[in-house]
């Protein structure tokens, strides 16, 4: 069999796990290893040591731990084979792609952090990369940054979802069932502890048959959340850009009312077209709506009286957090986006 050894052999585990029917947290208990390391494993971020070797001879009968060292050598090799007149262009994609951020304390080389790129991104070449923006759709609640780095970000995020999601008992995806019980995500994020928050928010959505992933934000790529069709179920991909816990709600929020609404898709991907800040709008209306009433706002905001005390009562009767309130005043300019600000904490 001939490989491509620019491809990890982290991608080869990748096929062997999907042809045996054998998903990342069962792999990490048979080899008694942690779901994180086999992540990084298929995605390049690690090497394929000799000892993970001999585990996996274990789990894939016939297939002797010399064929994964044979993988992990020939792709080491191949990688110090690459010709130097690609340096430019190799720093010129480390730069593009925040790889130094990504890969901080990796001590992985230039060339071993491009392959683990392609790794993250399903494919087997750099030229392949332009392809992927025009393949998959989001529909992304977003402040700028650039179409690299957001698709970075969305790549990475789509590595954690199985180890986020308990994929083994999700059930299929019902739309008629999600508009029942839509009302009660309002419930789970009455809590300024957020990563009970996270848990319970998690939980109710895979009940519910969607997808859900916390990711970290990186450079240059600000985008708060994104939502797409994914083999048949939503997926909600949020990150913590301005780690403020209200910010978080209201994303979650915006994105699923996108899936209320039918808006999600899986055809094309985009960052910022003409076309769709009528559709972000709109959730960003509903958002707004579904969290505080519509009428008790108006009235309270005609009352100008901001105080702590007004705005957490208001919150209280609304059932939502005070920061969600402070930063609606702040949007709607009835406030400073300097104040108030001791209410998020």
């Amino acid at each position: 069999m001939n490989f491509n050894f620019m491809v990890s052999p982290g991608n080869i585990l990748k096929e062997y796990m999907e042809s045996n029917n054998i998903t990342q947290k069962e792999l990490a208990a048979i080899t008694e290893s942690s779901q994180r390391h086999i992540s990084n494993v298929i995605n390049g971020k690690v090497k394929l040591t000799e000892e993970f070797a001999l585990k996996l001879e274990k789990v894939f009968k016939g297939v002797k731990a010399e064929f994964w060292m044979d993988l992990e050598v020939a792709h080491r090799l191949h990688l110090l084979r690459m010709e130097s007149n690609d340096t430019h262009d190799a720093m010129e994609i480390v730069r593009k792609y925040q790889l130094k951020h990504i890969f901080k304390g990796m001590e992985l080389s230039v060339k071993e952090q491009i392959t683990s790129l392609l790794s993250i991104m399903g494919i087997s070449s750099v030229k392949e990369i332009d392809g992927l923006f025009n393949q998959i759709e989001y529909n992304f609640h977003e402040d700028g940054g650039t179409r690299e780095a957001i698709l970075l970000w969305v790549k990475l995020a789509e590595q954690e979802i199985e180890l986020q999601n308990d994929i083994e008992n999700l059930p299929g995806f019902n739309h008629d069932n999600f508009l029942r019980k839509f009302h009660m995500i309002k419930n789970l994020i009455y809590t300024k502890d957020f990563e009970l928050a996270k848990q319970n928010i998690t939980k109710f959505a895979n009940r519910l048959g969607i997808l859900v992933v916390f990711y970290e934000s990186i450079p240059n790529a600000k985008i708060r959340g994104a939502v797409r069709d994914y083999h048949g179920r939503p997926l909600i991909l949020l990150s913590d850009r301005y780690k403020q816990i209200d910010r978080y709600y209201f994303t979650l929020i915006h994105e699923l009312i996108h899936i209320k609404n039918n808006d999600i898709r899986k055809d094309k991907y985009n960052i910022t077209l003409d076309d769709e800040q009528e559709v972000e709008e709109l959730a960003n209306k509903q958002a707004k709506e579904f969290l505080i009433d519509k009428e008790l706002y108006s009235q309270f905001t005609q009352k100008r009286n901001f105080s702590d005390e007004e705005i957490i009562i208001f919150s209280k009767k609304n059932k939502v957090i005070p920061g969600i309130v402070v930063s609606f005043l702040q949007h709607d300019k009835l406030i400073e986006y300097n104040e108030m600000n001791h209410l998020k904490k």
